[in-house]
């Protein structure tokens, strides 16, 4: 993991979505819930490809508060993980989970995301982040608000992120998986008559 992440920054606070840009992962909701939020004191980072490539290429035209970054990898994504102050996963579609929110986690950044799927498994309402009901531009623009005036929230949440993804390790999981199989041998199997 990387190291823990300093005391929250003064403006701009910034929010980053990275992964496909699709309607199903609630892009167009995100661009909606964005232009609510008011003033300089924010910046939204996108970063990936997809049919809704054009409406944030847009979107960044019109605002400058937003940036494209298109498809990122290696030394680029780190970068904007390591700018990044909250993570975005606004999905609007069933999901099992998301990569980006591990990947946030682990560089101690909070995400806001949708009661959807698998989100609400990773993101712990007010522990780890916030969670907004898919589809509601108005709710994510208000957590994005409220974050965006108290950004000393982010030490505790980031801190509770980091702890959330050193749980999720692959080496923790594999040894919580051995030690259930360990407890179930130990009971035994009882003897048919």
């Amino acid at each position: 993991l990387p190291p823990p992440r300093p005391i929250p920054p003064s403006p701009p606070l910034r929010f980053l979505f990275i992964g496909l840009l699709r309607a199903h992962k609630g892009v167009r909701v995100m661009l909606d819930a964005f232009r609510r939020v008011a003033g300089d004191g924010i910046r939204l980072d996108i970063a990936g490809t997809g049919e809704l490539a054009e409406d944030c290429c847009a979107a960044a035209a019109a605002d400058p508060r937003i940036r494209m970054h298109g498809w990122v990898t290696g030394d680029a994504k780190r970068h904007l993980l390591d700018a990044a102050h909250v993570l975005l996963a606004p999905s609007i579609s069933w999901e099992v989970s998301g990569l980006a929110i591990l990947e946030a986690f682990g560089h101690g950044i909070p995400a806001i995301g949708t009661r959807i799927g698998g989100i609400p498994e990773l993101i712990e309402d007010g522990r780890t982040g916030y969670l907004v009901e898919p589809g509601d531009a108005r709710a994510l623009a208000e957590r994005m608000e409220s974050l965006a005036a108290t950004p000393t929230l982010l030490t505790r949440l980031g801190a509770a992120c980091r702890a959330r993804a050193e749980s999720l390790r692959l080496s923790r999981t594999v040894d919580d998986v051995v030690q259930l199989y360990e407890r179930v041998r130990m009971v035994g199997v009882p003897a048919r008559s």
